[in-house]
């Protein structure tokens, strides 16, 4: 049988890598997010057909606010949709 101090350090070994596990997945998934958005706002004044997709993901965080180019393109299509607003817009 094992001593409540090995089981205690045993714990501690276990949850430290968890915790590692977590930071890391969410470190590669923050990671991706950034690329995908760097890539967006080097394109995205040059296309023509902007999806959903894109909106939606430039809207979620208000990430269309870190990068001028993403601004001034997600400022021009809610301007297409009259009930669209920006979150912290004036009321």
């Amino acid at each position: 049988m094992l001593s409540t101090e090995v089981k205690a350090a045993q714990n501690e070994k276990q949850s430290e890598a968890r915790q590692m596990a977590r930071k890391s997945a969410t470190q590669d998934k923050t990671s991706a997010a950034d690329a995908y958005l760097d890539q967006l706002a080097g394109t995205i004044l040059d296309m023509v057909d902007i999806s959903k997709a894109d909106i939606d993901f430039m809207a979620d965080g208000q990430r269309f606010a870190r990068l001028p180019n993403l601004g001034l393109a997600y400022y021009h299509l809610c301007l297409s949709r009259p009930n669209a607003s920006v979150f912290s817009e004036g009321a």
